[in-house]
Formats: structure tokens, C-alpha cells, sequence
């Protein structure tokens, strides 16, 4: 039973209507549908969805969509409909969409949800000192992002792309000062959590790289990552095709030779 959530504005409705404006979607007025769907690997956050919605019946489902599997939840309600309706979310939303109803109290909640669902987090260099912030979407709708982002002290710029703009950050501290707004409250509220270690990562990497990095890095001359050592759970960084579980071979051994428990 629909539980009224998209009635009023609140931080757990506004990330629900971020995540649907970018993964989401409405049915003709007389189906009265609303349909979210993910990744199969996300569909945890399609069943809360519904649950947070009031449903006690599960009703996610599974399909191959192309070459991915999806998850995704169906709800036939016309009193959801229409809240959603109220809430300025439509139907054929891709050219219609605008952040300007959003409550700024409660922006950094549906700035996460857009983010989860056509949001990216890509390194720009192979030292890890520079990063992008990037959500696709349609020209109107970032701007209007763009000019909300400025109230926060938080620069972007928007680039055309293929099928769909991209709103990019790549300054530092408005980086750091998206994450903060995001995930102020994270232990209180739902967000995707592959998305979330993504931004973890790409907020720790923000120091300057090792001294010892930087010559792996010029020795290599190729793609890196940073990995955690399954021995000693320390970060360390190799390059991307690399098969390496261990930080080194001294910490290999150590942990070939050491008690079970």
C-alpha cells in the first residue's frame, strides 16, 4: 500500500525523485505507471525503493536489457502517479526536466540521486590530482544544476556530448564541497553504494601522489590504480592490467606463512 511519500518534499522523496529523474520513468496519463530501473548488480536499491514506498510485496524484477542485465520495479498507482505529477515530474521528462521546485535545503539529496543514476566519476590523469565529477543529461537541467551548484560556491561547467550533455567539476574544492553536500547524512539515507566508494576514493586521492608512486608511475608508463593489499589492507598502487593481490612480495609471504587464526 502507497504510504503518500512523494506527498511532501523531504530528504528521503527528493533523492527518490533525483534517482527517477535520471533512471526513471512515467507511463501515459491513463496507465498511471512509474518504472525505476538499474543495473541488476543495484537492484538492492530498486527493492528499497519500493520499500520505502510502503510496498510490502517485493516488486522487483529481472531482464536482459542489450548486453546488461536489469532490475527493475513496475508500480501500477494512480495516487503515486499523480503525487509524482505534483512533484513536476512528467511524463517524456527528458525535455522538461528542472531542478528550480527542489528546496535548497533538500538539494544535496536530489543532487545524489541524479548523481547515482546518470552521474560518473572519472580520473583524469594517471597521477589521481585530477578528477571529474560528470552527470549526462539534458542542457536545460544542468544549467539550471550549474546555477545551484554556484549557491554552494561550487564551480562546474557544462560540455556537449554524444546524445547528451555533461556537466563537469574539476576544481578540488568544489569537489570536496559536492561530496560534503551529498553525503552529509549518508548513514541516514539511501545512495548507491558502488558510486559512493568511487567518490571515497577519488576524495582520498585528492593529497599529492607518493614519492614512490611517481616512480612506479614513470617506470610503468601506463593506467594505474590503487588497490587494497588482500595481506595487509594497505592502499597501494599498480598499474591497471597487472594481476597483483599484495602490496609486495615480503607481504605475500608473510601472510603464506602465518597462522590461520
Amino acid at each position: 500500500m502507497y504510504n503518500r511519500l512523494f506527498q511532501n518534499y523531504t530528504p528521503l522523496s527528493v533523492y527518490w525523485l533525483g534517482l527517477l529523474t535520471a533512471d526513471g520513468s512515467l507511463g501515459h496519463n491513463k496507465r498511471h505507471s512509474v518504472c525505476l530501473g538499474l543495473k541488476s548488480s543495484d537492484g538492492y536499491l530498486v527493492e528499497t525503493f519500493t520499500q520505502d514506498l510502503g510496498y510490502s510485496i517485493t516488486y522487483t524484477k529481472y531482464r536482459k536489457c542489450g548486453n546488461c542485465n536489469m532490475a527493475y520495479a513496475l508500480l501500477y498507482d494512480k495516487l503515486l502517479y499523480n503525487d509524482i505529477l505534483n512533484m513536476h515530474l512528467m511524463w517524456r521528462k527528458c525535455k522538461k526536466l528542472t531542478s528550480d521546485n527542489i528546496p535548497n535545503i533538500f538539494f544535496g539529496h536530489f543532487l545524489r540521486g541524479v548523481f547515482d543514476g546518470d552521474g560518473s566519476i572519472s580520473f583524469a590523469n594517471q597521477n589521481f590530482r585530477q578528477h571529474r565529477f560528470i552527470i549526462y543529461g539534458y542542457y536545460p537541467f544542468l544549467y539550471g544544476l550549474h546555477l545551484k551548484l554556484l549557491a554552494y560556491d561550487i564551480h562546474s561547467l557544462i560540455f556537449p556530448g554524444e546524445g547528451a550533455y555533461r556537466l563537469a567539476i574539476r576544481q578540488n574544492n568544489s569537489f570536496k564541497l559536492i561530496y560534503n553536500l551529498m553525503y552529509e547524512y549518508d548513514y541516514m539515507f539511501p545512495y548507491l553504494v558502488r558510486k559512493k566508494l568511487r567518490m571515497d576514493l577519488a576524495t582520498n586521492e585528492l593529497k599529492k601522489t607518493t614519492s614512490r608512486d611517481k616512480c612506479i608511475l614513470r617506470k610503468y608508463n601506463k593506467p594505474a590504480e590503487y588497490r587494497l593489499c588482500q595481506c595487509c589492507s594497505q592502499k597501494y598502487l599498480v598499474p591497471k592490467n597487472k594481476k597483483q593481490k599484495c602490496c609486495s612480495k615480503k607481504c605475500s609471504s608473510i601472510k603464506r606463512h602465518s597462522p590461520l587464526i
